[in-house]
């Protein structure tokens, strides 16, 4: 399948990016494309996001994929993977992670799951080498920031605790492991507040959902870790009133909730020092 014009100079990835039901009769008629065609336009449509087009169906809810990624996701599981779909999908998260993390995380989360990657060790390498890179690229505040989704606080939390599950080829979440990237986010946090201290509060909440709402606790203990003992610092940084009105309701809950009980841990005489 070449990357043909169809109608008003629009590819066919870019087709199904700008029309959902475009995207949904792709995946209706796929059976006419062949493995490397879904492959191949699955690739051009990741390129074309990252060049900062199209919309996400529902940015800040439970249906957030782009129009076309998850038909394309559902084709590929039908057609089976390529020969050498270990290479194809990191260097796909690889083209992501420096230009949109939560990007990287959805091709990570669909197209690196077991559906498409059944061997366990498969998936740890494949983690093992995403970490690896992800080393090299959150070299600096700045280019931590750059690839943040402000309006969504899970881009680090997904990437530093979800995906360290087994399941996702992790081995468990192990806060001193990414104590390289503490400093990192205490100098984000300091000279971006508004784009890192909901990314931070995410990372050291735990959540828990009771009869109406969602329950929250500051983990003290892996946060301290996590930030190699310190805590001040950390609880100065989440301390600020910054504005979150961008986020979701239950997420603004959260990150206040984290205001308050880092207010509160600096207020206690027995935590200066």
């Amino acid at each position: 399948m070449q990357n043909n014009n169809l109608y008003l100079d629009q590819t066919l990835a870019l087709a199904m990016l700008n029309d959902e039901c475009f995207a949904e009769k792709i995946e209706q008629f796929g059976i006419m494309l062949s493995s490397n065609d879904v492959y191949n336009l699955a690739q051009q449509l990741f390129a074309l996001i990252l060049e900062g087009h199209g919309q996400r169906k529902n940015p800040i809810g439970p249906e957030d994929d782009y129009p076309g990624f998850i038909e394309l996701w559902r084709l590929a599981i039908s057609k089976g993977s390529i020969s050498n779909y270990d290479s194809w999908i990191f260097q796909e998260i690889k083209k992501a992670l420096p230009k949109n993390l939560r990007f990287a995380n959805d091709i990570f989360y669909y197209w690196g799951s077991n559906k498409l990657v059944p061997e366990n060790n498969s998936r740890t390498q494949l983690r093992s080498n995403i970490i690896s890179e992800s080393k090299r690229v959150f070299c600096n505040a700045e280019s931590l920031c750059r690839i943040i989704d402000p309006s969504y606080i899970y881009c680090l939390y997904h990437f530093v605790v979800f995906f360290s599950d087994p399941k996702h080829g992790g081995t468990g979440y192990k806060p001193e492991e990414w104590t390289w990237l503490a400093d990192i986010l205490l100098d984000a946090g300091q000279n971006f507040p508004s784009e890192i201290v909901p990314q931070i509060s995410r990372l050291v909440c735990q959540s828990n959902m009771g009869r109406n709402k969602y329950i929250y606790k500051l983990d003290l203990d892996n946060t301290n870790i996590l930030f190699s003992n310190k805590l001040t610092a950390v609880m100065n940084l989440l301390s600020q009133d910054i504005d979150i009105s961008n986020l979701r309701e239950e997420d603004m809950e959260l990150v206040s909730f984290i205001q308050r009980e880092a207010k509160s841990w600096l207020a206690n005489p027995k935590n200066s020092s």
